[in-house]
């Protein structure tokens, strides 16, 4: 997890800076390495949809013949209907399987991943990346049932169970305002940057979600309303944060994401309340 904290921030530099460790810089240009820790205690608010709460959801509308080969692969337990649900912390090594798999053409591959083809040597080895959260979410008995693949062993039957009412499913995430009751998983996963593998260690809550802000999939074809019943929110509890001073003032610095390819760093007064939505931060 260091690893990635070191590529989520390697600079911070903004008129004069402050040491970790309290004393002043004069220097306009200083390069500050800052030890991070993780933190659960929501003090700093992120953009939810962009960095902290994604959505896994089917590809079985888009991709059908993708999703096909990959039931194939799998070990899933009775249920009264069911679809695959996934999340990729790192796009890269999802787009290159699927290449590979014959379901992605090529030109994609370059045109969005072109600078990072020579970790490709890494994806080429017998050694699997953990790098794609698959669950299976679906319904028995009036309840939704999601069980998260937290072992990456394709086997279902072997991961915890999760069962929730299934009219969560449709409550608007901003009105889920109690997550009590929600079971906290630890969750490991990886991601792959320069030729090395990054293990990173995170909190998320998984919940049912086929109401949620990522509906426009439905008019993208990446979606339709029957698969999106199935989809659920992974949401990240934990960021990485520190603080530093300037001029007699303390300032919180705060890191989320999913990867070090997609991140936020906030950089505030302590004192400052404001908006997630403020890109200025």
């Amino acid at each position: 997890m260091i690893n990635l904290l070191k590529c989520f921030l390697i600079l911070i530099c903004f008129n004069s800076c402050s040491q970790a460790n309290k004393k002043s810089i004069e220097n306009d240009s200083t390069e500050l390495t800052i030890p991070l820790n993780w933190v659960q205690d929501q003090k700093i608010k992120f953009n939810e949809t962009k960095y902290s709460r994604f959505l896994m959801y089917s590809k079985s509308y888009e991709n059908p013949e993708f999703y096909k080969a990959l039931l194939n692969t799998l070990r899933i337990p009775e249920l009264d209907s069911f679809r695959i649900v996934s999340f990729d912390f790192q796009r890269f090594p999802s787009h290159y399987y699927q290449y590979k798999s014959g379901n992605l053409d090529k030109s994609r591959i370059l045109e969005y991943s072109n600078e990072v083809l020579k970790d490709t040597i890494l994806l080429n080895e017998k050694k699997t990346i953990h790098n794609e959260l698959i669950a299976l979410s679906g319904f028995r008995n009036g309840m939704q049932i999601i069980i998260p693949d937290l072992n990456y062993n394709k086997d279902f039957t072997d991961d915890i169970e999760l069962s929730y009412p299934i009219e969560i499913k449709d409550i608007f995430t901003n009105d889920l305002n109690d997550k009590s009751k929600f079971d906290e998983i630890n969750l490991h996963f990886q991601t792959i940057q320069n030729g090395k593998i990054y293990d990173t260690k995170r909190n998320v809550l998984i919940y049912p979600r086929a109401n949620n802000k990522h509906i426009y999939l439905i008019d993208l074809g990446m979606l339709d309303k029957s698969t999106n019943q199935y989809s659920i929110a992974l949401e990240l509890l934990d960021y990485a944060k520190a603080e530093i001073s300037l001029n007699n003032k303390k300032y919180d610095i705060a890191i989320q994401g999913r990867s070090h390819e997609n991140f936020v760093i906030v950089l505030k007064p302590q004192n400052l309340i404001y908006e997630p939505d403020n890109q200025f931060l």
